[in-house]
């Protein structure tokens, strides 16, 4: 191996990113100190393409051109990505991006501190009427008789809606552990939306859920909520009230060469056009644009691009649209999970 392909003390032994020749019959042979330490270090299984600690289909996606993020044992993240030279070799560059992940999930963190302490006077409000109904109906279910049991069932009630919205909002307040799990994306949804209707009913807006199917998703439950419910903000500011609707359901995309399905949330709203004509803008070019200032994104509008920037490097998409009565749609999608 020559210094310019990487030999020792050749240029790719600069560069921090590990490069992995392919060779025609699917090998991988590391070509600078990056990629053997990375060997050495998370990656000592792999072989080849297919022997990669990957999901199923992303060998696929690796393939078609896509950028792959992979942890490895131990809690490196990388992210994989085959390239291609002048001369027709195939490359695989694998960038270390621990530090930068850990930094995305603090300003995630932080991002849902200000997005929760938004909501907080409504929390408290609703958590203040549930202990006090919760106190009335004890206190008049001490001289109730027995069989009457609307009291205690009342009771109920109150305790486990006033217990769920204090674990939502407790399970956003923290910042780890950030561990992906399979949920399903209609509880997801009511859950968010327990949050976000005091705020929208306070600016003369009704929220509905409409859960047409029961798609399972393996997420970050705090990001996946996060982005929901900054959209769910977006599109309410500086509408006139009226009815936000939202919708759970399932949908094929086309990814990696194939039909793959996906669990989506649709927000319908009547929202200001500025905000969803600058989300469009953003989404045109996600690599290096969805973080950049876009007109119309007022407030929180650079978290809600911070969200979205988790969310496409997850496999997520997102959409910007048109609905046939005139509603602005804003579609979040997650890589369903088969039954």
């Amino acid at each position: 191996m020559n210094a310019v392909t990487g030999g020792d003390g050749g240029p790719l032994d600069w560069i921090p990113d590990g490069f992995f020749r392919l060779d025609a019959d699917g090998r991988l042979e590391p070509v600078n100190r990056a990629a053997r330490e990375l060997l050495a270090d998370g990656l000592t299984d792999a072989s080849s393409l297919t022997t990669l600690p990957l999901p199923g289909d992303a060998v696929e996606q690796l393939r078609a051109g896509g950028a792959v993020p992979a942890v490895l044992p131990g809690g490196r993240t990388v992210v994989l990505q085959l390239r291609s030279d002048a001369a027709g070799a195939s490359w695989l560059q694998a960038s270390d991006v621990t530090m930068v992940e850990a930094l995305h999930g603090q300003l995630a963190a932080l991002g849902r501190l200000r997005l929760l302490g938004g909501f907080a006077q409504g929390v408290a409000h609703d958590l203040n009427n549930v202990l006090g109904a919760a106190i009335g109906i004890a206190e008049r279910a001490e001289d109730a008789a027995v069989e009457d049991r609307a009291f205690v069932q009342g009771l109920l009630a109150s305790a486990r809606s006033g217990a769920q919205l204090l674990r939502t909002f407790a399970r956003l307040a923290r910042s780890s552990p950030r561990e992906r799990r399979i949920v399903d994306l209609g509880s997801l949804a009511a859950d968010a939306l327990g949050l976000f209707g005091k705020s929208a009913q306070k600016r003369g807006c009704a929220v509905e859920l409409q859960v047409l199917a029961a798609p399972r998703v393996r997420v970050i439950v705090e990001d996946a909520m996060q982005l929901v419910l900054l959209a769910c903000v977006m599109a309410l500011e500086s509408a006139a009230g009226g009815l936000q609707t939202l919708v759970v359901d399932e949908a094929s995309s086309e990814a990696a060469a194939r039909l793959r399905q996906f669990g989506r949330i649709r927000i319908l709203d009547r929202g200001p056009a500025a905000a969803f004509d600058g989300l469009a803008m953003a989404l045109a070019a996600p690599h290096h644009g969805v973080l950049a200032p876009v007109a119309g994104l007022a407030g929180d509008g650079s978290a809600l691009l911070q969200a979205l920037l988790i969310h496409l490097r997850h496999g997520g998409y997102c959409r910007v649209g048109t609905v046939a009565d005139g509603r602005r749609e804003l579609t979040l999608a997650w890589p369903a999970v088969s039954r």
